[in-house]
């Protein structure tokens, strides 16, 4: 499993450009090593399934709320999608692998300057090569450590399905 996140620096905000050259470089690494990996851009374009999406309880009512989730092909992914959108997640899954190999990019556009990389079941090689491209910092990116602060809104789900109140 790996974690980071590419965050820029400057208080400047990651573009649509940066994050599709991102997405084809990640995605070109991907199918190289794996011919039989799917790709998927997912994307929340309305406020009720973007704060559900952002919690990480799993409840009927994040299931439901989840179904408004937009996907679209990356060659599909256009200005437009990116323009409407509030939080962006290019996903790679293998159907053929029986491990639960997966691959996620994504940007939420309340923390526009960090585009956050996770991985499970990831073939060590392809792990070493998306680190090299991606988790060195330069004049322009830090690398951070990929984990978001909860928002507003998943604190308090999460107060609410678990009844824990925190000061």
């Amino acid at each position: 499993m790996f974690r980071f996140s590419r965050d820029k620096r400057f208080h400047s905000r990651i573009s649509f450009e940066e994050f599709v050259q991102a997405a084809v470089t990640l995605a070109s690494m991907t199918k190289k090593a794996r011919p039989s990996v799917s790709v998927e851009i997912l994307t929340t374009e309305d406020v009720r399934t973007h704060q559900y999406s952002q919690v990480t309880f799993m409840a009927d009512e994040v299931t439901e709320a989840l179904k408004g989730l937009k996907s679209y092909l990356l060659e599909e992914f256009t200005d437009d999608v990116w323009s409407r959108s509030m939080n962006v997640q290019l996903k790679f899954t293998d159907e053929v692998d029986s491990k639960l190999f997966m691959i996620c990019l994504s940007l939420d556009k309340d923390e526009s300057r960090s585009m956050k990389f996770y991985g499970q079941a990831v073939e060590q090689e392809l792990v070493d090569r998306i680190h090299d491209s991606f988790s060195i910092p330069s004049l322009l990116y830090k690398v951070g450590d990929g984990y978001s602060k909860p928002s507003a809104f998943n604190l308090a789900f999460g107060q609410k399905l678990t009844g824990i109140r925190l000061k």
